[in-house]
């Protein structure tokens, strides 16, 4: 094995501890979902490293990052082929390998995140085996085929899940969907399938390691380590703690046993498929086993109204009414609760629609209420847009005006030079329609008397995921491109100030009558508190990995959060902030993308995979 020489060590071990020390910390703060201090400014650096290269790769159709992993790959198999100990040859390989790891270590942190007791259980049982076993992965001369197959395999699928997510494919998600709707119609339950899948790749890995090489895979040492995963585990997680944390302990016995003979310069990417494979196991136990799990028919805090396709956002009209931008179904809908979905069908003047006039010609997003017009506007990413396009408009996303009765669509406009959208607002008092930007930084503020509108595109503004109205202003939230929290004046768009915040933040909610705005963290697990007077922050609150909607009842001191991978809404009560009272959490199943509150009737309405859920507002008290 190669060593260091003492002088690459003296400036590689210093360069690495200051890579690390700065990680561990920022990770700290999203493990614990505690804001340590300057901990936000590091993770949005870090997040901007990651994904600056890959916003460039990834652009239109993927084709840069296909090219460049296609001439990597060649390269690699050339060095391959080379001289043995060439130095071409260890530059491509530690390149690789770097690259390799720093991929690992997304794919185990985003798993380590999305299951945070599990993932402390494993690596300390894993731990208590390494101490009893003492090192004696070095008594292997060469590993066996069988077990670098099967871990280079699982590394590459571990890792597969990352590609996946940043290219917004999501392959992975779909068949777990299916999975889910198939244990779900067939009674099985979710927990079981997941304990036989888990247990099984356990053995799987066990009897390969005892077969090809003939090593002991320690099942005395084994024991204490899987006891030590299930005990902590159990704190966050009791039931799986009890499968996945002993069998994932198993796996890196066995694995590490068999892949000890590991040599040459990818010895470290093949030993951090370990990791992957662990990664792999929280990966799965989030979507299948955890958060498909449905609200119980016995809790008379929620009703199931309705099973459509995806709702990506629910807009309240008069009476009672709810449009819905059902995304699956490309359609627009109604329903006046309990009753059923009606679609929306094409007015008189509206071409949004496919041939057939069955579907939508897109995709359906975005949809807000606009009081004073009786009507609602939304927005829908056609899938052809150049067909849709007249003379040399092109638009990313398209608005649409439906009738406030939810009944049809009434117009549809592509607005020439418009961004991809992220947000629709509209401001009654100054009729107009502020509409977000996802892939670039901008706010748009659109007449549609006149279909003209301005705008501000400063950089420093950011992507606006979402905003707030203040008195006279408004402020907004960035989720890419920025960490900053921006108060505008509503008179001209301009940036009156900004404060640190964080970035990767999803939805901004203000109430007036308690002064504050509350800004849910993604990636960080928490709703943020921020005083909307002084812009001074007030606080967090914790909500898990993936926290996504804010929602507020000032009537009742209510905030609601939902979380994509926890597969329940968070409520506290606000009536004494910021030392938030937790109430009781509200399991609602996985992929929550809205919560809309109507203080007068007392209701809530939102969507996971379960359906269209109707949340009573007074229970929760």
């Amino acid at each position: 094995m190669n060593r260091l020489s003492p002088m690459r060590s003296r400036v590689l071990i210093p360069v690495a501890v200051l890579i690390a020390l700065p990680a561990l910390w920022a990770f700290a703060d999203l493990m614990l979902h505690r804001d340590l201090p300057g901990a936000a400014a590091l993770q949005h650096l870090a997040f901007r490293l990651l994904v600056r290269p890959l916003e460039w790769l990834t652009e239109g159709s993927g084709h840069r990052l296909r090219v460049a992993l296609g001439l990597w790959g060649f390269v690699v198999l050339s060095a391959a082929l080379g001289e043995e100990g060439a130095r071409p040859k260890r530059i491509v390989f530690g390149v690789t390998a770097a690259i390799a790891l720093s991929a690992e270590a997304v794919t185990v942190a985003l798993a380590a995140l999305m299951e945070r007791g599990l993932a402390v259980g494993i690596v300390l049982g894993a731990a208590t085996w390494l101490v009893l076993r003492r090192g004696t992965w070095g008594d292997v001369e060469r590993a066996s085929n069988g077990i670098v197959a099967f871990a280079a395999a699982a590394a590459a699928a571990s890792l597969y899940y990352v590609y996946a997510l940043f290219m917004t494919y999501g392959q992975g998600y779909p068949l777990l969907e299916r999975l889910g709707d198939a244990l779900r119609a067939g009674g099985t339950s979710f927990f079981a399938a997941w304990a036989v899948g888990v247990g099984g790749l356990g053995a799987v890995a066990a009897v390969l390691v005892a077969r090809d090489r003939g090593l002991s895979v320690g099942v005395r040492e084994v024991v204490p380590g899987a006891v030590v995963a299930a005990l902590v585990g159990a704190a966050a997680s009791p039931g799986a703690a009890i499968v996945v944390g002993p069998a994932a302990v198993l796996l890196v016995a066995a694995l590490g046993s068999g892949l000890a003979g590991v040599r040459g310069p990818l010895r470290f990417p093949i030993l951090g498929a370990i990791p992957c494979v662990v990664a792999g196991l929280l990966f799965g136990h989030t979507y299948s086993a955890r958060i498909l799990a449905c609200p119980s028919a016995d809790d008379d805090r929620v009703t199931l109204l309705s099973a459509p396709g995806e709702i990506f956002r629910i807009a309240q009209g008069d009476g009672g009414l709810l449009a819905l931008s059902l995304r699956a179904d490309r359609r627009l809908g109604r329903m006046v609760p309990p009753g059923p979905i009606e679609w929306a069908a094409a007015g008189a003047m509206a071409p949004p629609f496919d041939a057939d006039g069955a579907e939508l010609f897109g995709t359906p997003e975005e949809l807000v209420y606009a009081p004073s017009r009786d009507v609602f506007f939304g927005s829908v990413v056609p899938h052809d847009a150049q067909a849709f396009a007249s003379g040399p408009v092109v638009p990313n996303n398209v608005i649409v005006t439906l009738a406030g009765d939810g009944s049809r669509v009434l117009h549809a406009v592509g607005i020439e030079g418009l961004c991809w959208i992220n947000t629709l607002h509209w401001n009654d008092a100054e009729e107009r329609l502020y509409i977000g930007c996802e892939d670039r930084p901008g706010l748009y503020r659109w007449d549609p008397d006149t279909g003209t509108s301005d705008a501000i595109t400063e950089t420093r503004l950011g992507d606006v995921q979402d905003l707030a109205f203040g008195d006279g202003t408004l402020f907004t939230i960035s989720l890419w491109f920025s960490r900053y929290l921006t108060e505008l004046s509503a008179r001209d768009l301009s940036i009156v100030r900004q404060v640190p915040l964080g970035g990767t933040h999803y939805h901004l909610v203000h109430d007036p009558s308690k002064a504050l705005l509350f800004a849910s963290s993604y990636y960080g697990g928490r709703v943020r508190l921020i005083d909307s007077t002084t812009l001074e922050r007030r606080g967090s609150a914790s909500a898990g990995f993936g926290t996504r909607e804010v929602a507020v009842d000032s009537t009742r001191s209510l905030l609601l959060a939902s979380s994509t991978y926890g597969g329940r809404i968070d409520v506290w009560s606000t009536e004494s902030p910021p030392s938030l009272f937790r109430i009781e959490p509200i399991p609602v199943g996985g992929h929550v993308k809205d919560i809309t509150v109507d203080e007068t009737a007392g209701k809530a309405w939102t969507w996971s995979q379960c359906g269209l859920l109707e949340i009573d507002l007074d229970a929760l008290r």
